[in-house]
């Protein structure tokens, strides 16, 4: 068996970083000026306070200028501490995200070289509601800016989540322990072979292909198409098959060429769905999917997706793979089990003949430590 070290695929490995959607909307907050303490540069630091315990950790405070341009941003800490610095002198605004809360967005101050800031932000606590969904509300595709409404509401709030882990690994020192998997059955679904094993890794544990390589090329591609560094292969034949990764579903290239819909749970009130389809008139092998979230808190918890414009001779039913999501008691979220399954292609006389059984690979994160070495998360591998 065969596991892949970089990339998340069948015949690679199931894996995620993030951007997020600049789709938020601008608001007043409510400021508390405190003294100012010794710092360089053009900087504001302070603390995020709310009436929730905890309900500013891990939150993304975002530096803008006066044009609205980002020029940085950071991830508060389990206590609401955040620091930042511009590269000169100016106006600027302080916008902070938070999962489940609307965007707040400071009044201008200014930051001069010299003369830091100290800017203490008190953030009501008002959670987003969403209006009523529909299971099913017709057919039209329309892509998320268009409809806007409850589906963007959705994107955005995914976005602050595995922007918020991007940050944390920027910004702390994590250590993960993974359990990577791989197993093989037959038609009947029959273990083959089944192996697993438990690594050390500094980084986050899941990646794709770059968005418009995916765009491109499809996330099921030829091994001649792959390059060979990022794929250990089993064999000279057979297909890739890969799939998502946060930085892919925020993609301008992902969204430009997928549909997003906002809907209710059958017989489930405590959950929603956003909902992903390819656009009319693509053929490329692609993905569609859904993502669930908490309704009243908007908390990610999984994602489930299944491939599309599957080449010729492969089942359109079976292949596809999921990502469940958690939050951190300081506030960060992260993958914390993936998995791809895919069909293994029986080949007579190097030509494809059929289909042997299945390949499945995915990985649990076991434990994450921090930088003093502390247990900031403790999992169960599936």
């Amino acid at each position: 068996m065969f596991f892949v070290q970089r990339r998340l695929a069948v015949v690679a490995e199931v894996l995620s970083c993030v951007t997020i959607p600049n789709m938020v909307r601008p608001s007043t907050l409510l400021l508390l000026l405190l003294s100012a303490t010794p710092l360089t540069g053009q900087s504001v630091r302070g603390r995020l306070s709310g009436t929730e315990p905890g309900s500013t950790a891990g939150a993304i405070v975002i530096l803008l200028d006066s044009t609205g341009v980002e020029v940085a941003r950071a991830l508060s800490s389990p206590i609401g501490s955040y620091i930042l610095t511009a590269r000169s002198n100016g106006r600027y605004s302080l916008k902070v995200l938070r999962v489940g809360f609307a965007a707040w967005v400071s009044a201008p101050m200014s930051l001069e070289s010299g003369h830091p800031v100290d800017l203490s932000l008190v953030l009501p606590d008002e959670p987003l509601v969403l209006a009523e969904l529909n299971v099913e509300s017709g057919n039209a595709c329309r892509n998320t800016a268009e409809e806007g409404g409850a589906a963007a509401t959705l994107l955005e709030e995914i976005g602050k989540a595995v922007g918020s882990a991007e940050l944390a690994l920027k910004d702390r020192e994590l250590r993960f322990q993974v359990r990577k998997f791989a197993r093989r059955t037959d038609l009947q679904n029959a273990v083959q072979q089944s192996d697993s094993a438990f690594t050390q890794i500094n980084t986050w544990p899941v990646h794709s292909l770059s968005p418009l390589r995916l765009r491109d090329h499809g996330f099921i591609q030829t091994r001649e198409q792959v390059d060979p560094e990022l794929v250990e292969a089993s064999g000279p034949q057979g297909l890739v098959w890969f799939g998502p990764d946060a930085a892919t579903l925020f993609s301008a290239p992902f969204i430009g060429t997928h549909c997003f819909r906002a809907r209710a749970v059958p017989n489930d009130t405590t959950r929603v769905r956003l909902v992903f389809t390819v656009i009319r008139g693509r053929r490329t092998p692609d993905i569609e999917g859904e993502l669930w979230l908490d309704r009243r808190t908007l908390a990610l918890e999984k994602l489930e997706f299944h491939y599309v414009n599957v080449p010729s001779g492969l089942p359109r039913q079976g292949p596809g793979g999921r990502m469940e999501f958690a939050r951190l008691p300081n506030g960060i979220w992260l993958v914390s089990h993936w998995s791809l399954r895919a069909p293994i292609q029986r080949y007579r006389n190097n030509l494809p003949d059929g289909i042997a059984g299945w390949s499945e690979e995915g990985g649990d994160i076991i434990e994450i430590k921090g930088a003093q070495g502390a247990v900031v998360y403790s999992g169960h591998p599936q």
